[in-house]
């Protein structure tokens, strides 16, 4: 059934009803994908703002590393619950990937949204996860480390991480992105808190390019803004493989189906604007430029993959 707000006049079904991701309970980001395009033109339409909250579990490798996967999972179902509840009727969630969780809050400006991020940040904070001791999941050498309570329970402490973006900082194709740069600068600065995306002044003069290359000749370089969505950096070179492409016009992908290079995909999103291309015999090669904020983000995710020795 539709729910009426009540902030204003377009009807929108909160909680999102259909398929949810089997470990959280949350959307997929398949329906993340289907619902930001549909409300950044209804509240186009309306003139109204949309927000985007992106959070990450902080330490959730430790989770995983000391009491195994199975309570990594209880822990991603357990924020995910307290999330969704938090912005009922209001906003819907969405599993990102991973352990990342992606909000979206209809009439939401900037502030309003950092404000329901921090509360987000403050009720997963004061809000343990009990398990009791004698779970089948826990493994023994966790259990003689933090043995249950008088209760007979184990309470996990569990904080996020959460950035904010509203579409009156930018324009909806960067909505994301610019939510998850936010979250990384939560994540440098101590965690357990929320940080809002500042646009910086004249930042539409700060721009970069990069190279990219794509497999396929596609209509879509005939369109000059795109968003890659999944790619992976190319050795010595400031250049990039693409994998999967957003027409943002008709927020239609068209994905290669190619083996994951060693070290997997990266799935941040690039928004830009195609500047020069070249068909080049199988393959397409374009110019992409790109803001400072983008260039920044997308390359402190390779480091990090590097870092990590892993994919990202």
């Amino acid at each position: 059934m539709a729910e009426e707000t009540g902030d204003y006049p377009v009807r929108l079904r909160f909680p999102r009803e259909g398929e949810t991701d089997p470990v959280t309970g949350l959307p997929p980001r398949k329906a993340l994908d289907e619902d930001l395009p549909r409300l950044l033109r209804l509240m186009a339409v309306e003139r109204l703002p949309l927000s985007a909250v992106m959070i990450d579990i902080d330490h959730f490798k430790l989770f995983n590393d000391r009491w195994g996967h199975s309570i990594g999972d209880m822990v991603l179902l357990h924020v995910s619950r307290i999330i969704r509840e938090s912005v009922r009727y209001r906003g819907e969630a969405y599993r990102y990937g991973g352990e990342e969780i992606t909000v979206l809050l209809p009439n939401f400006d900037r502030s309003e949204g950092l404000a329901a991020a921090s509360r987000m940040v403050s009720t997963v904070g004061h809000s343990p996860l009990s398990i009791p001791a004698d779970d089948p999941s826990i493994p023994v050498s966790a259990r003689v480390q933090a043995p249950g309570d008088s209760s007979g329970t184990v309470s996990l402490g569990v904080e996020i991480s959460a950035g904010v973006c509203s579409t009156l900082d930018v324009t909806g194709a960067e909505l994301i992105v610019m939510a998850d740069k936010a979250l990384y600068e939560a994540k440098e600065s101590g965690r357990n808190r929320a940080v809002e995306f500042t646009p910086r002044l004249n930042s539409e003069s700060r721009t970069f390019k990069i190279g990219v290359t794509y497999f396929g000749k596609s209509p879509i370089f005939d369109r000059n803004r795109l968003i890659i969505k999944a790619w992976f950096p190319k050795p010595d070179a400031q250049e990039i493989e693409a994998r999967e492409i957003t027409f943002l016009d008709s927020i239609v992908s068209e994905p290669l189906s190619l083996a994951s290079p060693p070290g997997g995909l990266i799935n941040q999103e690039i928004p830009g604007r195609v500047v020069f291309v070249e068909n080049r015999g199988n393959y397409t090669w374009f110019e992409f430029e790109i803001r400072e904020e983008v260039f920044e983000l997308m390359w402190s995710q390779v480091r990090n993959r590097n870092a990590s020795g892993g994919s990202a």
